[in-house]
């Protein structure tokens, strides 16, 4: 009986050593837990111990030496790997990530005195774009001409607006509402498509279609506290435009100046992007060079929310959020993910009055963001991601890396999902 048992034993050891195929050298110098090499070495003595009973067991109901032969190898070959496996390295803790420094808060501030355009991304931003915070009311009006003529309902349901506010919501850690309000309602401009258009500069078509479209919906939409006048025109050949838009006579209805328009072409295109994009407009955002990192880069069909410096113009980041450097030296401190509230979320070198590096962590792009921010400078070149000889989808620093923008140096220290250490450097 005992001798079956011993076979069994055998038999099903065997098995294991057969079905289980071993790589030593692939473990030689590998890592592992704590508790993976007490597994491992657990598992290395149990082995040890059933390997000469087994070869015995194996031995009584095997008698031909080539197959005990076979048998002690892959004996040999499973107690190999299972060494291999136990002597694993087990790396050193890795230090925690200091928590981020208490201060001192600061407020950076860029001039745009020298650019004509009001769209830059100086702090000192134009008071006719609206606030940034708070609840901004908007309606969506659907206009066409006798000569592009719409037959059937407006396409309300294809506006991207659960998306478009949902954006505003998250980006802005809930500091800006947007109540959007469609008029399902096709309204009729007084002149052919022709004397319309919202391409740059043809400032008398715009203001018309502008003034044309307000009075026509005026005898039957409320324009009192409309803040946003979303537009989508059959004239319209673009892919949009937003912005803030003041003729003289001024737009009134209602007893309501209306300033901040965004106008889309229609058949209306059901694209997120596109709303967020021409609304980063309205609030004063000019377009950057950041590819797919920022909304308001061109071309881009898709892109992460905002970043850093944006939201900071935008006051969707505080003082207290952030950390300077104010001429030659040195300061590290450890920074929140910029895409989650709370937290420390920039470390900015103001370089000049009009320009500055700025850095921010985005632990789902793998590191840390650099960006050269210059008020003065015209679109798209006022913000513009640091890639260092890297490809932009690349541009995030990980922890052991660098990238030099001017005299500045920015590198990652340390990063897990919740925090990165940087140290900026200004030489």
């Amino acid at each position: 009986m005992a001798g079956k048992l011993l076979a069994v034993f055998a038999a099903a050891a065997f098995a294991v050593a057969a079905a289980t195929s071993f790589d030593a050298s692939a473990l030689q110098g590998a890592t592992c837990t704590a508790a993976q090499k007490a597994a491992r070495q657990k598992a290395l003595a149990a082995y040890r111990k059933r390997v000469l009973p087994a070869r015995a067991a194996y031995f009584k109901t095997h008698k031909s030496p080539a197959e005990r032969k076979r048998f002690v190898r892959r004996q040999r070959a499973r107690l190999t790997a299972l060494r291999a496996a136990a002597a694993c390295t087990v790396p050193p803790p890795t230090p925690p990530i200091p928590p981020s420094s208490s201060g001192p808060a600061c407020a950076p501030s860029l001039s745009s005195a020298s650019n004509p355009d009001p769209y830059n991304e100086g702090t000192d931003t134009d008071p006719r774009f609206p606030r940034s915070v708070g609840t901004l009311h908007a309606i969506v009006l659907f206009v066409d001409t006798a000569d592009r003529p719409e037959t059937g309902p407006p396409a309300v349901d294809a506006l991207p607006i659960e998306a478009l506010t949902a954006y505003y919501r998250d980006t802005s850690y809930g500091r800006l509402s947007l109540d959007v309000t469609p008029v399902a309602k096709w309204f009729r401009l007084p002149q052919p498509a022709a004397a319309y258009s919202d391409v740059p500069f043809d400032v008398d078509r715009y203001f018309a279609l502008l003034r044309d479209a307000v009075d026509a919906a005026d005898p039957e939409v409320d324009f009192r506290g409309v803040d946003l006048v979303y537009l989508v025109a059959t004239p319209l050949v673009g892919s949009g435009r937003g912005g803030f838009a003041d003729p003289r006579p001024s737009i009134v209805a209602d007893g309501t100046t209306l300033l901040h328009f965004a106008e889309f072409a229609s058949p209306l295109v059901a694209n997120t992007h596109v709303f967020v994009h021409e609304t980063g407009h309205v609030f004063g955002l000019p377009h950057v060079t950041a590819d797919f990192w920022d909304p308001m880069s061109q071309g881009v069909a898709v892109s992460n929310p905002f970043l850093g410096w944006q939201r900071y113009k935008l006051h969707w980041i505080d003082p207290d959020q952030i950390r300077c450097l104010d001429g030659p030296g040195a300061l590290q401190d450890t920074l929140a993910p910029v895409d989650g509230a709370g937290g420390l979320k920039l470390l900015v070198a103001r370089t000049t009055a009009s320009t500055a590096v700025v850095a921010e962590f985005k632990p789902n792009a793998g590191g840390v963001l650099v960006t050269t921010v210059d008020a003065d400078a015209a679109a798209p070149g006022g913000l513009v991601v640091q890639a260092g000889g890297r490809a932009i989808d690349a541009a995030a620093l990980m922890p052991g890396q660098q990238v030099t923008a001017g005299s500045v140096t920015v590198e990652t220290l340390a990063a897990d999902s919740r925090a990165a250490r940087v140290q900026m450097t200004w030489r």
